[in-house]
């Protein structure tokens, strides 16, 4: 096949944790399984991007990879000027790739890395969108949001964070549907589990958290004792030697790795999980339909995690407990949760039976559907939109000073809020 033959070009702009590429690479998959297309992807400069990418599209000829140099915003006087060369550089390398080969539709997976693809794209005619599965967008969502054809976010909860921008779509947010059809016993084969035991599943995500692995090495003495259950500890590369340690010296049942990319059946294999609140993490958890003890990640100040967990925990699917690091108490909270709800069947029983309306599984489909038809009616409005490409941008400057400011103050264009069908009657 040659991938300059197909009869489309769709772009994914982001990437930096498996939180913001797991639901774009989901919508790739979908696009490949419908249409004739070739994809790009242009990523940040953090491993993970190719290493997540490749694994999942091996040597296709019709995947390209970008790395872009862009940051995150700077937090400290010494990072702007990095900032601001980088930002240059990646606006820069997209808008020069747009001239010679555009693609017909930008997808942002949110952060700072969606930002140079979609300021590059300005007025040209390409059809651009942002996902935002987190229930309080951030900075960079929040300033790419009036620059967006449209916004699909994960909970109608979201809406009011995004008055600026013009059309807001509540969607869901993509999960592999592996995730819903995973099942116990592949689970419990997969990870060399005993069958005859329940599990609790502990994670923090692709870096694991020190934080949590600490509090269960702390207190693994209190698991020595609780006979019926056994952990499946995702501890991180930095974490996995310290808590395979522990757990063998107290001789309790446990599976511990640094990282497994089958989530689903470490899912499908759980009675009970401990896990950071990442939109997408939360979104897997809703459709995995897990119970779930959640610690927010306790640095970002916007406080995005917590305000995903409420969520959750509004839906009665969830307990919040603070990360430990805020409170020393914490961790003996964390531990005290875990043993009363990993007893308690029945209580997990009724946190299964909650609102399951929090996860859509339709909703790679359904977005993709929205795109095609958006597909269909640019190209309908545009057909010499290629003849017209040119110069038209605006200098990348203007853009620049108001991402690392984002002084909230603009007078945007009030949204124009639009459902997608509620999920509740699929």
């Amino acid at each position: 096949m040659n991938p300059k033959t197909a009869e489309h070009h769709i772009a994914f702009a982001g990437g930096g944790t498996g939180g913001h590429l797991y639901p774009m690479l989901t919508l790739a998959m979908e696009f490949r399984r419908r249409i004739d297309c070739r994809l790009t992807f242009l990523t940040t400069d953090r491993p993970i991007d190719r290493d997540i990418i490749g694994a999942t599209f091996g040597d296709d000829p019709a995947v390209e990879i970008v790395t872009l140099s862009v940051k995150p915003l700077p937090s400290r006087v010494g990072q702007v000027v990095p900032f601001i060369k980088a930002w240059r550089a990646s606006v820069g390398l997209c808008r020069n790739r747009f001239a010679t080969d555009p693609p017909d539709l930008i997808i942002g997976s949110g952060g700072f890395g969606s930002a140079p693809p979609i300021v590059a794209a300005g007025k040209r005619s390409i059809v651009t969108t942002l996902l935002n599965p987190d229930a309080v967008p951030g900075k960079a969502n929040r300033f790419l949001a009036r620059r967006v054809d449209v916004i699909y976010v994960q909970w109608p909860v979201t809406e009011q964070h995004l008055r600026s921008g013009r059309c807001v779509l509540a969607a869901g947010c993509p999960v592999r549907p592996e995730f819903a059809s995973a099942d116990r016993e592949a689970g419990i084969a997969r990870f060399n589990l005993d069958p005859n035991l329940k599990t609790l599943l502990v994670t923090g995500a692709s870096q694991g958290a020190r934080s949590i692995n600490n509090v269960f090495i702390d207190n693994a003495d209190r698991f020595a004792g609780c006979k019926g259950w056994q952990i499946l500890h995702l501890a991180g590369q930095d974490g996995v030697e310290a808590v395979r340690t522990t757990y063998r010296k107290h001789n309790i049942s446990a599976v511990v790795v640094a990282y497994s990319n089958d989530m689903p059946d470490a899912l499908a294999a759980a009675d009970l999980i401990v896990s950071r609140a990442g939109a997408s993490t939360l979104a897997e958890i809703a459709t995995a339909n897990v119970p779930a003890i959640l610690v927010p990640y306790p640095y970002h100040r916007d406080r995005h995690q917590y305000h995903n967990a409420c969520v959750l925990e509004k839906a009665d699917l969830a307990r919040i407990v603070d990360d430990p690091v805020l409170d020393d108490r914490n961790g003996q909270k964390l531990i005290d949760t875990v043993v009363n709800l990993m007893a308690d069947d029945f209580a997990r029983i009724r946190m299964k039976q909650q609102d399951l309306t929090l996860s859509n599984r339709h909703a790679s489909g359904m977005i993709v559907d929205d795109l095609l038809r958006r597909l269909a009616g640019n190209e309908a409005r545009s057909l010499s939109s290629v003849a017209k490409r040119g110069n038209s941008e605006s200098p990348p400057t203007d853009d620049v000073v108001a991402y690392t400011t984002l002084a909230g103050n603009h007078r945007h264009r009030r949204s124009e809020e639009v459902l997608l069908p509620d999920v509740r009657t699929l």
